[in-house]
């Protein structure tokens, strides 16, 4: 078994997040009583945008609402692992042994799962390491459900990252709503953008050309950078690229080895 770190994968996915929004035109007021929003889920790329449409009511959507997991016992896990002395020293977890220590409660996945299929959507499936709730419905729910409207945006060749003119790209217009008694349990919601990863970023138009000219093959932690998946695998349309290796010191960390430790004398079978 290896060591299952998974904050950073959960983390990251909180800074790659693509939700939104209530009913363009609705008052913060007019919100149901018994809705929060979702902080920070509105793409940056809708604020710089022209709105040229709306998404049809027909298309279909899948999305995938995130689980919130103990981060704070599971960050000292992980550093319990790789300190010698620790009661916890190489005392590696499986992905289910992580998902029972740290990982949202059945009853908590099954909830939002079952607030999905109330809201009509379909194919409700809770991932295996309950890191995300999936459901697929046409924008018509989606929309209901998250109180949002899915608008279709015209980048211009500045925010799209490319001199051969814009992109369209459909979308949330503001920050997602989940029923209040859920919102502790959301870290966050995907699926309701197409806008790329250059679109949605903040930085300037000089470094997301940059940024984009050497467009990354791997990352140096988990979710660093992530693909799209086409087609969607189990709900999922989103996957990390491969870790790109470990440094010396980080294998050393993970070994409890010091710079002493050179090999010699060992034998490689």
């Amino acid at each position: 078994m290896g060591v299952i770190l998974r904050t950073g994968a959960v983390m990251a996915v909180c800074a790659t997040v693509v939700a939104a929004g209530c009913v363009a035109g609705a008052s913060g007021s007019a919100r149901a009583a018994s809705a929060d929003v979702v902080p920070g889920s509105v793409p940056a790329a809708v604020g710089t945008a022209t709105r040229v449409g709306t998404a049809p009511a027909s298309q279909r959507l899948t999305v995938q609402v995130w689980l919130r997991p103990d981060v704070t016992r599971a960050a000292a896990s992980a550093d319990a692992v790789v300190t010698p002395g620790s009661p916890e020293f190489h005392q590696y977890l499986s992905p289910d042994a992580y998902t029972s220590r740290f990982g949202p409660s059945v009853a908590q996945a099954r909830a939002v799962a079952a607030w999905l299929t109330g809201k009509g959507l379909t194919g409700v499936q809770v991932d295996a390491g309950r890191d995300y709730v999936s459901a697929t419905g046409p924008v018509a729910a989606v929309e209901s459900a998250f109180q949002v409207r899915i608008g279709r945006y015209r980048a211009g060749a500045a925010a799209s990252g490319s001199s051969a003119g814009s992109a369209v790209f459909t979308s949330n217009d503001r920050e997602v709503s989940v029923p209040a008694p859920l919102a502790s349990l959301v870290l966050g919601v995907t699926g309701l953008s197409s806008a790329s990863a250059t679109s949605r970023s903040t930085t300037t138009p000089a470094l997301q050309n940059r940024a984009a000219a050497r467009a990354a093959t791997c990352s140096r932690y988990w979710a660093q950078h992530t693909h799209a998946l086409h087609p969607a695998y189990k709900g999922l349309t989103r996957a990390s690229l491969p870790v790109c290796g470990y440094s010396a010191a980080q294998l050393r960390a993970a070994y409890g080895a010091t710079w002493r430790d050179i090999g010699r004398g060992q034998t490689v079978a």
